[in-house]
C-alpha cells in the first residue's frame, strides 16, 4: 500500500503516522514535608516524580527480519525486509516512556530588617527510551523498545540554587 504512494522517480523516505496515535500521558506525583525551626528558619524535604507514557517515537516498520545463523549458533544476521520495494519505513508511534525522580531539599532563613536567604538542592535521575521528538528517536533494536531505557541526555544529577529577598517596604 505504501509503495503506491511513492511517485515515480521518488527517492526519499516514507514517514507514516500510526493509525492509533494518541496524546502522551504524563502523570506527576509530589510529596513534601516542611518544618519551621525556631522563628526564622524553615526546612523542606520532598520527592517529585514525573512519568511519561505513550511518548512519541519512531520505529522502522519495514525493518529486516532477524534470522539465526545455522552455521554459527548464537549469532544472527539481517534477512530481507518485509517489503523489498521499500527502504526503511519510519512510522511515528506512541511507544516511548520516560521517568524523573527527584529528592528536593530547601532551607529558608529569615533575617532581621526584611532580609531573607533561601538555598535549595535537587538530587535527581531521568530515564527515557527516547530523546526529544525531533532528535534521533529510532531505536537500536526495533523489536525491543524497552531495551532502549537508559539515562536521558537531559539527565542532571545535582542541581543547586539560592536566592536572596530584600523587602524595602
Amino acid at each position: 500500500f505504501l509503495s503506491s504512494l511513492r511517485p515515480p522517480g521518488f527517492f526519499g523516505r516514507l514517514r507514516p503516522i500510526s493509525n492509533d496515535l494518541r496524546n502522551p500521558e504524563v502523570p506527576q506525583a509530589t510529596f513534601t514535608i516542611t518544618r519551621q525551626v525556631g522563628r526564622s528558619f524553615v526546612f523542606s524535604a520532598g520527592y517529585a516524580g514525573v512519568f511519561g507514557f505513550g511518548l512519541f517515537g519512531e520505529r522502522d516498520t519495514n525493518f529486516p527480519i532477524i534470522k539465526e545463523d545455522p552455521s554459527h549458533p548464537g549469532f544472527f544476521y539481517f534477512g530481507q525486509r518485509p517489503d523489498e520495494r521499500l527502504d526503511a519505513v519510519r512510522t511515528n508511534e506512541n511507544s516511548r516512556t520516560s521517568s524523573y525522580h527527584g529528592l528536593l531539599v530547601s532551607a529558608t532563613k529569615r533575617l532581621s530588617h526584611h532580609f531573607q536567604f533561601q538555598a535549595g538542592y535537587a538530587l535527581s535521575k531521568q530515564l527515557s527510551t527516547s530523546e526529544d521528538f525531533f532528535g534521533l528517536s529510532e531505536p537500536g533494536d526495533v523489536t525491543n523498545i524497552r531495551a532502549e531505557r537508559a539515562l536521558a541526555q537531559a539527565d542532571t544529577r545535582h542541581q543547586g540554587n539560592f536566592g536572596v529577598v530584600f523587602d524595602t517596604e
